[in-house]
């Protein structure tokens, strides 16, 4: 059962993974503009999957954990996020004309948005992912660029 400091540092945790999201995500537009990647030619749109193995690194660089990407699908759309034990992280949400938000943080049982999508696989980030994605210098340059942590 869990106790009132627990559910504390849950929110607090929930709260840091949202700021640092939010920072990736500002750098990630910023960067785009300059290093030239087929994966984020039309960003947010089609760019979930190698959104979110950035994401996983830098997250995981600044303590919060391992995630795992989320494979799904919705209407014959895919769709791609991160997820830890308790949280969907997504920060390509705003790809879809039904949700506005940039960046979602959620409790994985409080998220609306994700609840339309069906997932298919869910699986660890491989550092494959960044080879197949020619991912390495962004990475570098986004890790190198934060303020944060």
């Amino acid at each position: 059962m869990k106790n009132l400091y627990d559910e504390f540092d849950e929110c607090e945790n929930q709260k840091n993974i949202k700021k640092a999201a939010l920072e990736f995500r500002k750098l990630l537009e910023e960067e785009i503009k300059v290093i030239k990647n087929y994966e984020f030619d039309l960003f947010p749109r089609g760019s979930c999957l190698a959104s979110s193995v950035l994401l996983s690194s830098f997250l995981e660089k600044r303590g919060f954990g391992v995630f795992k990407l989320v494979f799904s699908k919705r209407n014959e759309k895919t769709h791609a996020w991160l997820q830890n034990h308790s949280l969907y992280i997504d920060i390509t949400a705003d790809q879809f004309k039904d949700n506005k938000e940039k960046v979602i943080v959620e409790k994985k049982e409080n998220s609306l948005f994700h609840r339309g999508f069906q997932i298919d696989n869910i699986r660890d980030v491989d550092r494959l992912d960044f080879y197949d994605k020619k991912l390495f210098d962004l990475e570098k340059i986004i890790n190198s660029k934060s303020k944060l942590f």
